[in-house]
């Protein structure tokens, strides 16, 4: 069944207690997660060699997690990536968000479910050890309309899989788009992600404009930098002259996955011969390269952080969704119930 340990991992500026979970694995494997944004802290999984090393980019201390703006570990929403205008309109009402990227709304605002304190507790499985981390936002938080009930739960299993489940129900109409955005690398951060090869089942892309925000045509990936259906070596790829490449500073673009796909994204790293593996029950992936990031917080054990030190597969429905009827739905309407399911596989090649 695994095993699940609790411990205090701070107090926030109002005195409220934050709580650290830690599960482990029969294999040693260990995740660690907190109710500050449903975060997860740190991802120890063995290399080749069988020694244990932190795959994925975290803080070391609570406030540095309330002053970060990288996202690092933490669940997104209400709604992953970006509306256009911070606006939307749901039966003839609009809805005006915060504008916190420009003209446009990113990751729902400057305090989305990233900033909010979950309530996390142990979750009984079979299958290995698990945590559910639950909040609530009220009817208007950030401008949506609806109160939103909502669950992670991170569930680490014996095969060293990361099984991520989201439930949530509304009292009143609204969109919702969550994502989990841990920055990884599979070689425990001894150097930047440029040398994984990873293959992305996708035939199209959505381009995005100056502002990163969708283009009206879908982009067909043939001939062009963002064909990874067969295994590629990022570094490869991202130094190639391409408009898209320019527009997002790298890759920070949304892939349509092929749903008749057993493994939808792969991801290896020769150095520690870790292997990746993601399956997703969402339409897309927000593959990005970690361009922006920056050594404004140390992380975790002194750590510089630089761009692209990581990279994130944050599996969700597409950006500017409720401004897009072409696009799938967002909607979630009173008595139904949202889920989505994501598995990421940890192994050695």
């Amino acid at each position: 069944m695994g095993i699940i340990l609790k411990r205090k991992f701070g107090h926030l500026s109002d005195g409220r207690k934050v709580h650290q979970f830690i599960l482990k694995n029969r294999n040693g494997v260990e995740l660690r997660c907190i109710e500050f944004g449903a975060t997860i802290t740190h991802w120890l999984t063995p290399d080749r060699k069988g020694k244990l090393e932190d795959i994925v980019l975290g803080y070391p201390h609570l406030e540095d997690y309330q002053k970060g703006n990288s996202y690092l570990g933490s669940v997104i929403g209400r709604f992953g990536n970006r509306i256009e205008n911070g606006r939307f309109e749901l039966d003839g009402e609009v809805f005006k968000i915060p504008q916190n990227e420009g003209l446009h709304n990113l990751h729902s605002g400057p305090i989305g479910f990233d900033k909010k304190l979950w309530s996390g507790y142990e979750t009984k499985k079979e299958t290995g050890a698990a945590v559910t981390f639950k909040y609530t936002s009220v009817d208007g938080e950030n401008g949506f309309p609806g109160q939103l009930n909502v669950e992670a739960t991170y569930h680490l299993q014996e095969d060293n899989s990361l099984h991520i489940t989201y439930r949530a129900t509304t009292t009143k109409s609204t969109v919702i788009n969550l994502s989990q955005h841990s920055y990884f690398n599979l070689n425990g951060m001894k150097s930047d992600i440029l040398n994984h090869k990873i293959m992305i089942d996708a035939d199209t892309i959505i381009p995005i404009d100056s502002s990163s925000i969708p283009l009206k045509e879908l982009y067909e990936v043939d001939f062009s930098p963002f064909d990874f259906r067969q295994p590629a070596i990022i570094g490869d790829r991202i130094q190639q002259d391409h408009p898209q490449l320019t527009m997002g500073s790298g890759f920070d673009h949304t892939f349509v996955l092929n749903q008749n796909s057993e493994s939808q994204i792969t991801v290896f790293e020769p150095t520690s011969g870790r292997y990746m593996e993601v399956i997703t029950t969402e339409p897309g992936v927000q593959f990005y390269s970690g361009n922006h990031l920056n050594n404004s917080i140390p992380g975790k054990n002194g750590r510089e952080h630089y761009p692209r030190l990581g990279f994130c597969l944050e599996t969700q429905h597409f950006p500017n969704s409720p401004n897009r009827a072409d696009f799938p739905s967002t909607r979630l309407n009173p008595g139904t119930n949202f889920s989505s399911h994501t598995i990421y596989r940890i192994g050695i090649k």
